[in-house]
């Protein structure tokens, strides 16, 4: 189909009425499900292949319009004697997970918090920060998301990105305000303990400290003088929650996330055949700073009715212990975290019958780590393989998922069930077809607002098709194939142009990772004084074979002459132990140097 005649179909799809949209998706279900045969364009998103994944009754089901607080609510009130919380073995139902918010609420009230605020908050997952979270988006207050792991000077930048006139710290971190920016004004600095919720044993050994400042006021020691009305203040489009990008590529961006963003990521999981019910217990081991941690970690398994069994400092060398411990029915980690599972003794003779969804994301897995991993977990009982996902903090997190039926080896997954997708030629715009290379395009009802004062940024990354959707560019190169599963080849800005020839880093360490002496590695550029880029490979080798790491070196670079073309095989091949961004993920832009 040309171009010209590709954009006028698109404009035409864009005029349907919901209930005409709603009735082509069932008919382009039925084509990919081979009940009806009907001409397809070739382009996903006009197709929609992925749709043959879903129930047919599920794609006309609607995400109402609400507070993340009255979603937690309506999905869950039936659910009030369920486990809501476990924190180191206090569990918490969802009725004292509700009467706990009501608390949190009447403090917050009591301060004078309301729908005009912007209200930092710097910590860990404990269940008053939960309390807080929903606490204040009742109230209509914006929530800035501050990594514990900060500075004061970096707390003070995000407080000012922000314009927060509150903050809410964990009491471990309450030192850091002292030395806050002066020129920062703010109502009120509360200070939340990490040891109130933890069974009485656990808190005496706890032992925090009393803290004399006069400047922070402590959680438990907000006075109620005045009871306010149990009043939701919402409207369609607030700004519930902002995040962070991970800044490994420039400075961080502050994302605003809706109500609706939050709630319609619970929504479409609900509905995308992962075989979540009530119930079933949740591992969250991602602090609620990021997207992955506040969205997908708590807010998505709370609003499912899940058990969500808080870890709120993560040891990843922990990773068997927690889940033999808990023996969770679902979890969400990145790469690493299952890589490292396969060495970890005190996982190795117990039974994972229990794990029904390995969730993976936020980095690349190479096939050959994807099928030992897949092995290791039917090996010890368990139905799930590695559950992988695609997404980006713009978009709330993954919205693109391997789910029960469609788990292809190497893809990541199928959009949602009321998400899209989209692979575009990055020179011009147009979209390509199946099996074509080029850059990722998402479309789903998580997609952020806007970047927090960055209209500049915004523009860039978010864009209107011929379609009348919101769309969003990801910066990453894939195709997807006529099935509907997506294939991501690379990072466009990690491409190195070594003499003009595009050189991916993501197929040599999938090379490279071949060898079973490979407990990690990542490509990254470096320039000669010519400025030619050239790949340089650096690998992180499992311990036992770290005595005899030339030799091993050796055959790595052997195997990549035998599987690569010559201009993509390394300059260098470096062992080492590799750096890992915040979130767990390959830090190549901390590799890249000059030769």
């Amino acid at each position: 189909m040309k171009k010209e005649d590709l954009i006028k179909l698109k404009e035409k799809i864009s005029k349907l009425s919901e209930e005409e949209q709603k009735l082509r998706n069932i008919y382009l279900r039925k084509i990919a499900n081979s009940e009806l045969y009907g001409p397809i364009v070739g382009k996903s998103s006009i197709d929609k292949p992925w749709l043959k994944y879903f129930l047919e009754e599920d794609i006309f089901k609607e995400c109402p319009s609400m507070s993340m607080y009255e979603y937690l609510y309506k999905k869950n009130k039936e659910n009030l004697n369920l486990i809501a919380l476990n924190y180191f073995g206090n569990k918490i139902t969802f009725k004292k997970l509700f009467e706990n918010i009501k608390i949190a609420y009447q403090k917050y009230a009591n301060l004078g918090i309301n729908e005009n605020d912007t209200v930092s908050i710097c910590g860990i997952c404990t269940p008053e920060v939960v309390y807080t979270i929903y606490a204040l988006n009742c109230l209509g207050a914006r929530i800035n998301m501050i990594d514990p792991r900060s500075s004061s000077d970096v707390i003070s930048e995000y407080i000012k990105m922000s314009d927060s006139n509150n903050l809410i710290i964990i009491d471990k971190l309450s030192h850091l305000t002292k030395d806050l920016d002066k020129n920062i004004k703010l109502n009120n600095i509360i200070e939340l303990s990490v040891s109130d919720s933890l069974p009485l044993t656990l808190r005496v050994m706890s032992n925090i400290k009393d803290r004399k400042n006069n400047d922070i006021l402590n959680y438990k020691n907000i006075k109620i003088n005045k009871i306010y009305n149990f009043y939701i203040k919402h409207h369609k489009d607030d700004e519930a929650v902002v995040v962070y990008t991970g800044g490994t590529t420039g400075k961080p961006k502050g994302v605003i996330l809706t109500n609706d963003n939050f709630n319609n990521m619970s929504h479409q999981y609900g509905y995308s055949n992962f075989g979540v019910d009530k119930k079933q217990k949740f591992l969250d081991i991602i602090t609620p700073t990021f997207a992955y941690g506040i969205c997908n970690s708590l807010h998505l398994p709370l609003t499912l009715g899940m058990e969500v069994v808080i870890i709120p400092v993560f040891d990843p060398k922990k990773f068997g212990y927690y889940l033999n411990k808990y023996k969770p029915n679902h979890t969400l980690g990145v790469p690493k975290y299952w890589e490292d599972l396969l060495e970890d003794v005190t996982i190795s003779k117990k039974k994972l019958d229990y794990l029904l969804s390995a969730g993976c994301g936020g980095a690349p897995m190479s096939e050959d780590k994807e099928k030992e991993i897949n092995e290791f977990l039917n090996k010890h009982g368990s139905k799930s393989k590695v559950a992988k996902g695609y997404g980006m903090t713009e978009l709330s997190s993954a919205v693109v998922v391997c789910n029960k039926s469609a788990n292809e080896l190497g893809s990541v997954g199928v959009p949602m069930i009321n998400s899209m997708l989209s692979i575009i030629n990055p020179d011009d715009g147009s979209e390509l077809g199946y099996d074509e290379l080029g850059e990722i395009c998402l479309s789903s009802p998580t997609l952020m607002k806007e970047y927090l004062n960055n209209p500049e940024e915004t523009n860039k990354i978010i864009f209107y098709g011929a379609d009348g959707i919101r769309w969003a560019r990801t910066g990453d190169l894939g195709y997807v194939d006529k099935q509907g599963n997506l294939f991501i080849k690379d990072r466009i800005k990690r491409i190195i142009f070594k003499r003009g020839i595009k050189v991916y880093p993501i197929e040599i360490e999938d090379v490279i990772s071949k060898h079973p002496a490979v407990k990690n590695c990542c490509v990254a550029s470096a320039s000669d004084d010519c400025w030619v880029e050239v790949p340089i490979a650096y690998i992180e080798l499992k311990q036992e074979y770290s005595p005899d790491k030339d030799r091993i070196l050796t055959e790595i670079k052997d195997l990549c002459i035998k599987e690569l073309k010559a201009y993509s095989v390394p300059h260098e091949f470096i062992e080492m132990e590799i750096p890992l961004t915040k979130m767990g993920k390959n830090d190549y832009k901390k590799l890249e140097r000059k030769i």
